[in-house]
């Protein structure tokens, strides 16, 4: 299950408890619907926390919609996920496929990872980055 709100900056979507390959081609359907008619560019928030595992076929509707919105005028988007795992997982394979420039991840365990990734798809304050003094 999903509810996606348009924001002033671009799109946020919280997914919530099983999320089916149905749930992510009506996201994606859905997703792709609304920046259709987006001016300039936008950043897209996805908030994983409470959702369940995603299976294979589900992951690769959110890979095919990264790309969609790239093209669209996406230039950041920020995943964030109930546990560092999942976060390195989907890292390591966006740096294979070249989304690690324009994508930031994060988990629950980073404090406030909802202000961060607003930081990095506003801001473009890097999450992992270090602070300067």
């Amino acid at each position: 299950m999903y509810v996606i709100k348009r924001m002033e900056w671009g799109f946020r979507t919280r997914f919530s408890g099983s999320v089916s390959n149905e749930d992510m081609q009506d996201w994606l359907e859905e997703a792709t619907r609304l920046t259709e008619g987006w001016k300039g560019k936008f950043a897209m928030l996805l908030d994983f926390r409470a959702c369940d595992y995603l299976g294979d076929k589900a992951k690769q509707s959110l890979d095919l919609g990264r790309r969609i919105f790239f093209r669209r005028g996406m230039r950041r988007s920020a995943i964030i996920f109930r546990e560092a795992k999942m976060a390195r997982g989907f890292r390591h394979a966006a740096i294979q496929m070249g989304y690690d420039d324009f994508e930031r991840y994060l988990c629950s365990a980073m404090g406030n990872p909802e202000a961060l990734a607003l930081d990095w798809l506003l801001y473009a304050r890097d999450p992992g980055a270090p602070v300067a003094d």
